[in-house]
């Protein structure tokens, strides 16, 4: 998806980290958009998160972000389209 990105926005700055421990300089976003992160983080690590994604923020930024519906707890699905990958 990067690689797709890069090349329909070349003047973009794409980056391949986890969210969870990405540090960016206070008040440098307009906006933050997460869709489909936050069921494969660990329902612990939410709010810190978050309260580093809204010190990224400008005043009057915006946050948009899609939640996985319910609570069925962690696991990790061992084979997941050929990977292990967290489930929260």
């Amino acid at each position: 998806m990067l690689s797709l990105a890069r090349e329909r926005v070349p003047s973009g700055v794409f980056l391949r980290h986890d969210l969870t421990s990405l540090e960016m300089p206070e008040s440098s976003f307009d906006a933050v958009v997460a869709l489909y992160a936050f069921g494969h983080v660990p329902g612990t690590e939410h709010v810190p998160t978050f309260a580093r994604v809204f010190r990224w923020l400008r005043p009057g930024g915006v946050f948009c972000s899609s939640f996985p519906p319910g609570d069925d707890g962690d696991a990790i699905q061992d084979d997941w389209l050929g990977v292990p990958m967290f489930f929260g």
